[in-house]
Order: C-alpha cells, then structure tokens, then sequence
C-alpha cells in the first residue's frame, strides 16, 4: 500500500476512533442486558431483545442516513447524530422498566447510526480500490475494539455504580471519541448527484441478504456468550468478559487481514467472507462440545475463533457492498449493507434465545448458530462465483 497523505492518515485514524465510541455503545448493551437481567427479572428471550432493539434502531437509522449521506456529506450527519446519542444515553441513565427501555435504545440505535453511515462513506471516497479494503478493514477494526472495551469494563463498572449509571459513562464517551471525527471529516457532500436512483443499488442486493444471515455470527455470541460461560460452564462473570473481549479483539485484527489478504487478490472479497463464516461455525460446534469443568483455554479458543469468523468478515462486507454500486451510490449501498446486517442482528439475539430457552441448553443454541453459518459460507461462495459485474473505480 503507498504512503498515505497525512489528511487521509487522520481521517483513518479519526474514523476509526469513532466507530469505536459508537460501538463500545452499541455492543455495550448487550452485555449491561446480562445485569439489567436480574433488575428487571427477564427471560433469555427478552434479554436478547434488549439487543434487538438497539440493532433495530441502528437498522432503521442506516437507512435513513445512507439515504442521505451521499448528498449531505458525513460531517452534517454527525452534526446530529453525535448530540443525540449523547442525550438519549443520559436519558437512559434515569432508568426505566422494560417497554420504555426498548424504546429508548430503538431510539439510540438510530442516532448512533450516523457515526457508521458518515465513515464509511468518508473512507469509500478517500481511498482507492486497491487500498480500499485495508483501509476498510482498519477502520472497521473499531466495531469489535469497542466492543473489546465494554465486554472488559462493564462487568466490573456495572455491579459498582450500577447498570442503569453506565448509559452516563456511555454519554461521556460517545462525545469524546466522536468529535475528532466530526471535526476531520468532510464538511460538504462527497460526491453532488440528482437524487436516488434505486435501480443502481441493485447489483448489492445479494450481498445485503448475506449480511443478514453473517450477522448471527456476530451478534449471538455478543448476547450469549458471558451467559453462557458463567451460567453452563461456571466461569466468574469477569472470566466471561475477558473470553467476549478476545472475541472482539480477534475480530479486530481479523477484519484488517482480511482486509489487506482482499486487496491483494485483486479486490475479491467473497472467499474470504466465506472463510470467515466457516471458522466461526468451528468455534460454535466447539462451543457447544464444552461442558462444566472444561478447562478455560478451551473456551477462549472457541472465543478466538469466533471473533475471527464472526466479525472478521463485516468490513469485507461493506466493501464488496460498495464496489457493486457507482461509485456515487458507494455510500448508500454500504449504509444498506450495514442495515441488513442490523436486521440479522434485531433478529437473531432473541431467536437464539428462544432457541435456548425451548431446548433448554444453551449449548442446542451454539449447534444451532453453527448450521446456520454453515449456509451462509455455502451461500456466501456462490453468490460470489457467479458474480461477474466490474468493480467500481470510484
């Protein structure tokens, strides 16, 4: 890759600070739903939707402001977004029962939205195809870095302050680790064009419906995970977040690789989705092979893999989204793909929940998810195949 400019370097390294603090909101709720759990009394399935309604807040919101972010530029969007999650988290913080929380996150769902909807964007246009995808990758690294950080902190800052006083230190963190974004990032729209025109979005079609079913690979063992290894295989709750922050941080490193692997292969992103999925449905079977007194090396290998397979394959995702499209729908498209990945992740916490909570073993869920992204490699490698449309130079 050739030197970067250093304006280019700093809306890299801003971007990807940004999609940290937005993710270390996101994903931290679902691990502050495994202590919001007893203060509201839920079940599995109602505490995946805790999940489920941030997901589909962030769904909804990626539609809206993949719409708009090709024309408005990323900076106007986090003009709005960044105050608004603020708020809502500080709103949070008085606490709530059960239906007017799941409002509320719908609603911090939405605004966090913004932060992913104008980075993407911003990195699609500052970097060429074949530095794309590391790029990508390195920006996207800070989903599951954030993730990291809340699976390692809010098991130990939860049971102190308690779950409902961490939305304050959420609020704090969003500001802080967004601004410089906002201050980096574009002040005018990227790209000027007369209007939607839906029929270019549809070459991406395909690759949205994969990133619907690649989500459960990410979003089931962020709901699960801490559950399950304290509760079936009697690990401490702080061994159980140290095992969901190996499976970030190996999402992390895993989305870069790939990232710079694509590159190299001539921009071909689909084999190494695939493989990715594959890798996580191993971690999963292994997963659900492990019974108490397992030793704990076991467990965080099964963490290592599923970070790597489950998360490592979003940013190649986004891309492969991008380069479907003109390049003046790059934004929109990849928007799109982020919210079909949030509809996987709005549907899935809670159907493994429901999974679990029917069969009764946590461990019927994990052989569940295993299946399930077993299809979606096979899907994966052939919807690839056949696909034979010219990447966009954009």
């Amino acid at each position: 890759m050739r030197r970067l400019s250093r304006p280019a370097l700093i809306l890299l390294a801003s971007a990807t600070l940004a999609q940290l603090g937005s993710s270390a909101v996101q994903q931290g709720v679902s691990v502050l739903a495994v202590f919001l759990r007893p203060v509201l009394h839920l079940s599995l399935t109602a505490m995946g939707g805790l999940t489920a309604a941030t997901s589909l807040g962030m769904m909804l919101g990626l539609l809206g402001w993949g719409s708009l972010v090709d024309r408005w530029g990323p900076r106007r969007l986090m003009l709005v977004g960044v105050p608004a999650v603020a708020a809502i988290a500080l709103f949070l913080s008085l606490g709530a029962s059960y239906l007017p929380l799941l409002v509320a996150l719908g609603l911090l769902g939405v605004a966090l939205a913004a932060i992913p909807s104008g980075g993407s964007r911003a990195i699609f246009e500052a970097f060429p195809g074949a530095q794309r995808g590391t790029a990508m990758g390195i920006r996207q690294a800070g989903v599951p870095l954030g993730a990291a950080v809340s699976a390692t902190f809010i098991p130990v800052l939860a049971p102190a302050v308690g779950p409902f006083s961490v939305f304050i230190v959420m609020a704090a963190a969003i500001t802080l680790l967004a601004t410089p974004f906002l201050l980096a990032s574009p002040a005018a729209a990227m790209v000027h064009s007369e209007g939607a025109r839906l029929g270019e979005l549809a070459p991406a079609i395909p690759v949205w419906a994969l990133g619907v079913l690649l989500a459960a690979g990410q979003y089931v063992p962020v709901a699960f995970l801490i559950v399950d290894l304290h509760d079936r295989l009697g690990f401490t709750l702080v061994t159980a977040g140290l095992a969901l922050a190996v499976v970030q941080l190996s999402g992390a490193v895993t989305r870069v690789a790939l990232g710079r692997l694509s590159d190299r292969r001539r921009g071909h992103r689909y084999p190494f989705v695939a493989l990715a999925a594959l890798l996580a449905a191993a971690a999963a079977l292994l997963l659900a092979l492990l019974g108490p007194g397992s030793p704990a090396w076991l467990a965080f290998l099964a963490a290592l893999g599923l970070g790597a397979g489950g998360a490592g394959w979003n940013a190649l995702q986004l891309t492969w989204a991008g380069e479907r499209v003109p390049a003046r729908r790059a934004g929109q498209a990849m928007s799109w793909c982020g919210a079909a990945v949030f509809v996987g992740a709005t549907v899935f916490p809670p159907l493994a929940g429901y999974v679990s909570d029917h069969s009764g073993s946590l461990a019927v869920m994990w052989l569940w998810l295993a299946a399930l992204l077993t299809v979606s490699a096979a899907l994966t490698w052939w919807v690839g195949r056949r696909e034979h449309l010219p990447l966009a130079t954009g």
